[in-house]
């Protein structure tokens, strides 16, 4: 019976309308001629109330809900969403993605989308020769260097996707674990050959994922020919005491990585302009508080930017939300207020691009296989759902893998199934939102890489979440910017109040310039602040 009451709340609470955040404002004794409540901010409101109207915004043709899967196909797989994206082996891709497609016809799905990574080479198809009969170990992530003083190489600090960050390259050539990789060019034609076949089998979304280049690695040859390419220098070994190295190596990272989304989603738009002309390219990434807690650089912003990439998904879900950090006295997992901020830095992304949908992802369980009892897992779930939904910003999803949904118990699945339900049609419903002001910001960049110390894991949960947290949970919807964007005067419409930490960030343009206007007179504050 318990289970059943909460998962009631749980749906009652997410179907509710309108939106309302208004924690930290109180209620006055009269209301207005509409008979709509009136609020005023209290000391923890900061600002007296606000109150935003937004109207439905959906297309027929557009996706709004999407999932992934790298499962084989069974009739249980197929969730009441728009769009499945299949994540196969290369060698795997093109008769998987049409068996998907055919499979999946029968269930309305709108279609058939395909998945990969950016950072990682899966199963070492690429470096370990089985695409082109040439090694290319020398791309791997590493944090030792790859060639011991009497010139034989070193393959024990590769970096590893998985539970271990370190398990070692196997000692053989045709290893087939999945590295993380410094893409270059060679790498980027591969897994454009890899989406080709995706596409020519029916694929027409691509969701290119996790740019992911971790900051404690870059001993590996190809980053030190791109160092000395980029910087006009030699090499200089990382030293994590010394911030200004750190930031160099930031710098590079998200310059190959932003290069590589670069010349994929160029390749293949060009590649198919006539065959495919609706062909759609998304990133998908994890948000940049989150990367500075994990200890990995991406330029999240900068992609999102790129001409032929037509949106984002913001993969914040149960692990991410789980931080702990100190929110009013209290360190702990705060899964609601973080939540929001991740949610919210992703959607800000898109803030000069309106055209670029952002989904947002969820997720019913958790990679970490303590939180995936569903209990203990439903609570994050909870959290990560209010979170966003209460932002009437959000109108896309992405809710993940099948099996997460095929683990759960029987209670729990109803509760999903009747997210799933929702979702699909927040896009097609007005709302108003009742909260703080909406005009206070924090910023992040990509480059939140060391604190004075040089410790990496866990930055920004001391320098953004302390700094965003604290005021969602006293009602006032933060806006998360990205310092990137900042050098767009528009960038900072609608905000009165930035807040910057240079703890643990470094400018990165030049923000000199924005002139004398009144308009712009608020954001000269700002100006003057980053120049410093």
């Amino acid at each position: 019976m318990k289970k059943r009451i909460v998962a009631a709340i749980l749906c009652i609470m997410m179907m509710a309308t309108p939106i309302s955040l208004f924690a930290g404002c109180k209620k006055d004794d009269g209301s207005s001629d509409d008979n709509t409540p009136k609020y005023t901010a209290t000391k923890e409101g900061l600002m007296d109330l606000e109150v935003s109207t937004y109207e439905a915004d959906y297309d027929e043709d557009e996706l709004y809900t999407i999932t992934q899967s790298g499962m084989t196909f069974a009739p249980n797989h197929a969730l009441p969403l728009d769009c499945v994206m299949v994540y196969p082996h290369f060698s795997q891709v093109e008769s998987t993605v049409k068996t998907y497609m055919d499979n999946y016809e029968e269930y309305g799905y709108k279609e058939v989308g395909l998945m990969v990574a950016l950072g990682r080479d899966q199963n070492s198809y690429y470096c370990n020769g089985s695409y082109d009969g040439e090694m290319h170990w020398d791309i791997v992530q590493s944090n030792i260097s790859t060639v011991n003083d009497d010139g034989t190489n070193n393959y024990s600090g590769f970096t590893m996707h998985g539970t271990s960050k370190f398990v070692p390259y196997r000692g053989t050539e045709r290893d087939t674990e999945t590295y993380y990789v410094c893409p270059s060019l060679g790498f980027c034609d591969y897994l454009v050959d890899y989406i080709s076949k995706g596409i020519d089998a029916g694929a027409t979304t691509v969701c290119i994922e996790e740019p992911d280049y971790w900051t404690y690695t870059g001993y590996e040859k190809a980053f030190q020919e791109e160092w000395v390419e980029y910087y006009g220098e030699e090499w200089v070994p990382l030293d994590q005491y010394d911030k200004n190295v750190r930031f160099k190596y930031a710098e590079l990272k998200a310059y190959i990585m932003t290069r590589a989304m670069d010349h994929i989603s160029t390749t293949l738009k060009e590649k198919y302009k006539t065959i495919c002309p609706d062909l759609k390219i998304y990133l998908c990434t994890h948000s940049n508080s989150n990367y500075s807690n994990w200890s990995i650089s991406a330029n999240n912003y900068d992609i999102l930017a790129l001409p032929n990439i037509d949106g984002l998904v913001l993969q914040a879900w149960s692990d991410t939300s789980s931080e702990r950090f100190n929110l009013k006295g209290d360190i702990n997992s705060h899964v609601y207020e973080y939540s929001y901020m991740e949610y919210i830095e992703g959607i800000n992304y898109g803030r000069l691009f309106p055209d670029k949908q952002i989904f947002a992802l969820n997720d019913p369980l958790a990679d970490n296989e303590s939180m995936r009892e569903s209990d203990a897992a439903s609570k994050i779930y909870a959290g990560n759902i209010l979170a966003e939904t209460i932002n009437p910003l959000i109108n896309a999803y992405e809710c993940v893998w099948p099996d997460r949904y095929l683990w759960s118990d029987g209670w729990y699945k109803s509760i999903q199934e009747s997210v799933y339900k929702m979702l699909n049609s927040m896009a097609k419903v007005d709302a108003t939102l009742y909260s703080g002001t909406t005009g206070i910001a924090s910023v992040i960049s990509y480059n939140a890489v060391a604190d004075g110390e040089g410790n990496t894991h866990g930055n920004s949960n001391l320098c953004i979440a302390a700094l965003s947290c604290n005021l969602i949970a006293s009602g006032v919807p933060v806006q998360v910017l990205t310092l990137e964007a900042i050098d767009n005067i528009s960038y900072l419409d609608g905000i009165h109040t930035l807040i910057l930490s240079y703890d643990h960030i470094k400018p990165t343009y030049n923000y000199a310039g924005y002139g004398d206007s009144e308009t712009y007179r608020k954001k000269v504050i700002a100006n003057d602040v980053i120049n410093q």
